[in-house]
């Protein structure tokens, strides 16, 4: 007989409080998971360094060199949160494509707002 013990998994794995969590558990801990990493900025230089090299078929993806620290990537994501807001969701990258690579931004993060 197998017997397994998954008890000490569960001790950390977060649990929705709020109803509207219920049923949705990637957005739960995609929220759960994206403000441990921003509270802890340590665990960010991984990311911020694969976002810096990823590239396809030579052209930069994700960021540019105006991206250089994990402050300045936090920055550019809120500014680039609040003009997105100011969007209808359906606007096509390429009409904001511009103002996206004057903060630091590149192609990669969706085709739309």
């Amino acid at each position: 007989v197998l017997e397994l013990d998954f008890e000490p998994f569960n001790a950390s794995f977060p649990r929705p409080t709020l109803s509207k969590y219920i049923g949705n558990g990637v957005e739960f801990l995609n929220r759960h998971l994206s403000a441990k990493l921003f509270h802890d900025k340590e665990s960010l230089h991984p990311l911020l360094a694969f976002l810096k090299v990823h590239c396809h078929k030579g052209k930069n993806m994700m960021l540019n060199d105006r991206i250089r620290n994990l402050d300045s990537l936090q920055y550019v994501l809120r500014k680039a949160e609040e003009f997105l807001s100011t969007l209808e969701p359906d606007t096509p990258y390429s009409q904001f494509e511009h103002k996206f690579q004057e903060i630091g931004l590149e192609r990669g993060w969706g085709d739309t707002a």
